[in-house]
């Protein structure tokens, strides 16, 4: 009888898109498996074009006084009856939902593949190879998990770009970041005497010189970004005056020249997507733990806000050259 499965990746978005090679590996694994992805309301939508599962649960995050959503989760887990958990999170939530599992599936148990795996932090491997590693103690051949792909995900944008009069081969910036306030500072950081931002401040002279060098300089805000992207001379693409979707972003892949982004979701997406770039990171986190190396070059420096516009300008006209 064919298994049913549940994965569990509560997000972030960068996450998410680096254990994609491992999602693909479950996929190949069980071939005739029912597989159940659990994650964050914010990317159920975004994961149900996904090709490697089957379903998308109920958002799994969810705050103590959601008590109808807590409800429904906890129906679905009751009814689903999964025969096996991989829980790729790891972390607290991700546990309560393991304890909610356990004598309810066909055979009176829920195993978990992760319960004898113990992450050496003091490694300088990425979040994937610990992935890997983990399911791993279920059977899979760790050294067999490709890297991430998101190419799964794009949807066509050839009608954005043609409503903005913008050509390929253009430079994606990505001066935004998740889990900072407007003054651009990581959360972990708030209170040090010295906060590290996680977002480089100096997208604006950055484009100004590669519109100068004949560059076209775009970016794709989210909400968190419309104003700081307003403020820069390049051009924010809207679609009908909506933000951009995860899909429409993944698009602008095929048609993008050079992408520069902070340490960030869509710098992640578009890195797995086929394209070149550069990666900005700080010395909030190392960048080997997200395995972007693998696809983009990489600047990493212990304060963003002393990385010079010059080191990363010449680093753009050195990897790419526009047609003009």
């Amino acid at each position: 009888m064919p298994q049913n499965i549940l994965v569990i990746k509560l997000g972030a978005l960068g996450d998410i898109i680096f254990a994609d090679g491992v999602l693909r590996a479950l996929r190949a694994h069980h071939r005739d498996a029912t597989i159940t992805l659990l994650t964050g309301r914010r990317y159920r939508a975004f994961m149900e074009k996904c090709p490697h599962i089957d379903h998308v649960g109920p958002p799994a995050r969810v705050e103590p006084w959601q008590w109808r959503a807590r409800a429904r989760l906890a129906r679905h887990l009751r009814q689903a009856r999964f025969d096996f958990v991989y829980d790729l999170q790891g972390n607290a939530a991700s546990a309560r939902i393991c304890r909610r599992l356990r004598g309810v599936s066909i055979n009176g148990r829920t195993e978990s593949c992760h319960q004898h795996y113990r992450r050496d932090e003091s490694r300088r491997v990425s979040e994937a190879v610990y992935l890997a590693e983990q399911v791993g103690l279920a059977g899979l051949d760790a050294k067999q998990i490709a890297p991430p792909d998101m190419r799964w995900a794009a949807t066509p944008v050839a009608h954005i770009l043609e409503a903005h009069n913008i050509s390929d081969g253009f430079v994606l910036l990505i001066p935004g970041s998740s889990r900072v306030g407007k003054d651009g500072i990581h959360r972990r950081d708030r209170g040090r005497h010295t906060p590290r931002t996680k977002r480089w401040p100096h997208y604006a002279e950055l484009c100004r010189r590669l519109n100068a060098a004949g560059f076209t300089c775009i970016t794709a805000p989210g909400p968190q970004e419309a104003a700081l992207c307003a403020d820069l001379p390049a051009t924010a693409l809207y679609d009908e005056g909506k933000f951009l979707s995860f899909e429409q972003l993944a698009g602008l892949a095929a048609h993008a020249g050079f992408v520069v982004g902070n340490d960030t979701g869509p710098t992640h997406l578009l890195a797995t997507c086929g394209t070149k770039g550069l990666a900005l990171f700080g010395g909030y986190h190392p960048f080997y733990r997200t395995g972007i190396e693998t696809f983009y070059d990489v600047i990493s420096v212990d304060d963003l806000a002393e990385l010079p516009v010059e080191q990363v300008h010449a680093h753009i006209c050195a990897a790419y050259a526009p047609s003009v």
